[in-house]
């Protein structure tokens, strides 16, 4: 992390690393994933191979990004970073766009099916 990040980014978005050093807590992200969410960034990406989908928003890591639900995902179409005008802001505009071709509405499951836990009861 570089000194630019203030204490309570560094406190909220940080982990420390086996050496102490601080790294980046993809917790979060993790576990929307882990939930269906996608990665608009990262789906495209594997069907473009563009690097600059995967760009940085921040010192080591992608913080600004857009997340769908998996249903979602076969729609997007297009993602790109912002970066005018220049220090109109801390982050990145992203602008995303989807052509929705399903006829199918999406399901939902519970948190519970997400997460792979049984909810039966006998």
């Amino acid at each position: 992390m570089t000194a630019r990040a203030s204490v309570c980014n560094l406190a909220a978005r940080t982990l420390s690393g086996p050496d102490g050093e601080l790294i980046p807590d993809r917790r979060v992200a993790e576990m929307l994933e882990r939930c269906g969410y996608v990665d608009v960034a990262g789906h495209l990406y594997e069907q473009t191979d563009d690097p600059a989908l995967l760009r940085r928003t921040g010192s080591d890591d992608r913080i600004d990004q857009i997340r769908v639900s998996g249903p979602l995902a076969p729609a997007l179409r297009s993602y790109r970073l912002l970066d005018t005008p220049p220090g109109a802001s801390d982050h990145h505009g992203i602008p995303a766009t989807s052509t929705p071709t399903s006829s199918t509405p999406p399901t939902c499951g519970t948190t519970a099916d997400l997460l792979g836990y049984s909810n039966r009861r006998k």
